[in-house]
C-alpha cells in the first residue's frame, strides 16, 4: 500500500494589508522613463486623485534647458500611473492642467 504524505500548511497570514490601487499605481509610475533617470516629477495624492507635477529642481539645465524632456517624462509617469490602475479603477479620467499653481508655490 502506498501512503501519501500531505504536509499541513498553515493558513496564510498578512503582516500588512494589501496595497491599494493608488499605492500600486504610484509604485509603477516612479519607474517611468526619464532623461538620465532624473525622475523630474512629484506626486500629489488626494482621496480620489493622483496629480503629477513637474519638479523644476530636477530638470537638467544643460541637457534640457527648456524642460521639454522633463515634461515628456511627466507625461510618461502619468500614463504609467493611469495604465497601472487598470480599466475599472481610479482614475476614471486624465487631464492636463498647466496653468494651476503647483502645490509648493507660495500662493
Amino acid at each position: 500500500m502506498l501512503e501519501v504524505f500531505v504536509p499541513q500548511t498553515p493558513e496564510p497570514t498578512m503582516s500588512r494589508p494589501l496595497p491599494g490601487v493608488f499605492d500600486q499605481a504610484l509604485a509603477s509610475a516612479v519607474r517611468a522613463p526619464s532623461p538620465h533617470n532624473t525622475q523630474p516629477w512629484r506626486f500629489a495624492v488626494g482621496p480620489e486623485a493622483i496629480e503629477v507635477w513637474l519638479d523644476r529642481e530636477r530638470v537638467l539645465a544643460v541637457a534640457d534647458p527648456h524642460g521639454r524632456e522633463a515634461r515628456l517624462a511627466c507625461g510618461a509617469a502619468a500614463f504609467t500611473c493611469r495604465s497601472a490602475c487598470g480599466p475599472t479603477a481610479w482614475p476614471r479620467s486624465c487631464g492636463c492642467c498647466p496653468i494651476r499653481p503647483s502645490p509648493t508655490s507660495s500662493r
